[in-house]
């Protein structure tokens, strides 16, 4: 039963931290078009000579993306845990389980890239261009989102890989069974 249980987990955990790359993407898919078509005004920032559309959605954006981070770090440690306990000889069919165990590795990996070389700078270059925009320091500004603007494709394309590496590890995951008759799949005995 505990066996069950922990690839059950392990499927729920890959699921979840899919579920919230995939949305966060769709969020900024739908935020920015939005904020864009209706021409949106920052009257705080009038001054500012820019797209105020892009301001209002990296707002909204910054957010979604900041809390994805958050799931995908619970989800990736979840399934990493998990993982630890499940041997692959204890699942059928084992290059399934060998696959899923290779590939949460390397989604982890990547998520783990992308805050270091990514997500970090982005943070600091999208903080840096508030501070300096409500500072009325415009040039600034301008030098921050451009930082922020020029990792953008990068932040887009891993994210994308991190997505495409969690959904190959949940098709493993969900063609993976434990085996009934391994020790650790196997009910406990009642008590005497």
């Amino acid at each position: 039963m505990k066996l069950i249980r922990l690839h059950t987990l392990i499927t729920a955990a890959l699921a979840i931290w899919l579920s919230s790359v995939v949305a966060s993407g769709f969020a900024a898919a739908v935020t920015f078009p939005a904020m864009k078509k209706l021409n949106v005004r920052i009257p705080a920032y009038e001054s500012f000579d820019a797209e105020h559309w892009k301001i209002a959605g990296g707002k909204i954006g910054w957010a979604v993306f900041t809390a994805s981070d958050f799931v995908q770090t619970a989800m990736a440690l979840i399934a990493a845990a998990c993982l630890l306990l499940v041997r692959p000889r204890e699942c059928s069919p084992r290059w399934a389980a060998i696959a899923r165990l290779f590939l949460v590795a390397a989604a982890i990996t990547m998520f783990l890239w992308y805050a270091a070389t990514i997500r970090f700078p982005m943070e600091h270059a999208l903080d840096s261009f508030w501070t300096s925009l409500d500072a009325g320091n415009h040039d600034q500004a301008r030098k921050f989102q451009s930082d922020f603007d020029a990792l953008h494709p990068s932040s887009s394309r891993t994210l994308s890989a991190i997505a495409i590496t969690i959904l190959l590890a949940l098709l493993s995951s969900l063609i993976t069974a434990p085996k009934i008759n391994s020790p650790a799949a196997a009910p406990s005995e009642p008590a005497r």
